[in-house]
């Protein structure tokens, strides 16, 4: 019998980190992020001996957005990131790829490691621009040049005396292949 797709055995199949987690009040910290969700508030902090309960995740290497909480073998829930929450409501998604190139251009910009989710959000900003861009460019009327630029661009071609400038052209040309230096 195969068993029925439930969104516990589906996480099952994600990336298990091999390190454990302590649930705060403010979530699980995690690839430099913090994790929440409303189910949290359910979730058991301590054990019968007083003890503090260590908790895993796993989570899809090609979007570190959300990842989901186990206690001992059982899902408990899947976790957000708020550093990735956008304004909509909806979540960025970022792979683990994503996130060690945003380190390494945080470096290189000689920001300290950890600043590395301040490239993720300009990255998106300059996408977004980059769109508004090419929707601009593509308005009706926007694409064929305007009357008067065709005609000052005509009128700055009339004006170049093409004979004098080939002349000049081959005249330097033919001192470099000769190595003087005139």
């Amino acid at each position: 019998m195969v068993p029925l797709q439930t969104p516990a055995l589906l996480r099952l199949f994600w990336r298990l980190s091999p390190q454990t987690r302590v649930l705060t009040t403010k979530g699980i910290h995690a690839f430099g992020m913090t994790y929440w969700s409303p189910d949290l508030q359910r979730a058991a902090r301590v054990n019968l001996q007083g003890e503090r309960l260590r908790y895993r995740f796993r989570y899809d290497p090609h979007d570190l957005s959300r990842i989901a909480l186990f206690q001992e073998s059982e899902w408990v829930g899947d976790l957000e990131a708020k550093e990735l929450r956008q304004a909509d409501g909806s979540l960025r998604s970022l792979s683990l790829w994503e996130r060690a190139v945003r380190r390494q251009l945080a470096v290189a910009a000689g920001e300290p490691e950890n600043h590395w989710l301040h490239f993720v959000h300009e990255l998106d900003m300059l996408s977004q621009q980059r769109l508004r861009e090419q929707k601009r460019a593509r308005r009706p009327g926007s694409a064929a040049p305007r009357a008067s630029d065709a005609h000052a661009t005509e009128t700055a071609l009339d004006a170049v005396n093409t004979a004098q400038t080939y002349a000049d052209y081959t005249r330097l040309l033919t001192q470099f292949m000769q190595g003087d230096d005139q």
